[in-house]
């Protein structure tokens, strides 16, 4: 997602935080904002989540934010990453 995926939705998470502007370049962009329903079925609800590393694809992420409740977008989503563009896409 781009970083300001979810200031654009107008999308605050229930905790922690979205997407800085500096994880959008290549080798920044290792966290991750957890959907409601995966913070809940694997964290247990757990306000220590943030901070947290879960493995995706053999890459640890952190997280930093927990989408609210009812946030699917797109349709039934339960985690979200930052877009990390090259300088040639970013062209």
């Amino acid at each position: 997602m781009s970083v300001d995926f979810f200031s654009v939705l107008g999308v605050q998470p229930v905790l922690g935080r979205g997407f800085l502007e500096e994880e959008d370049q290549s080798g920044n962009g290792k966290v991750v904002v957890i959907s409601y329903d995966f913070w809940e079925t694997h964290f247990a609800g757990s306000k220590d989540v943030l901070g947290r590393q879960i493995k995706l694809d053999d890459k640890s992420y952190e997280v930093v934010g927990v989408a609210p409740a009812k946030f699917d977008f797109p349709f039934q989503a339960k985690l979200w990453l930052p877009m990390a563009w090259t300088e040639k896409e970013r062209r």
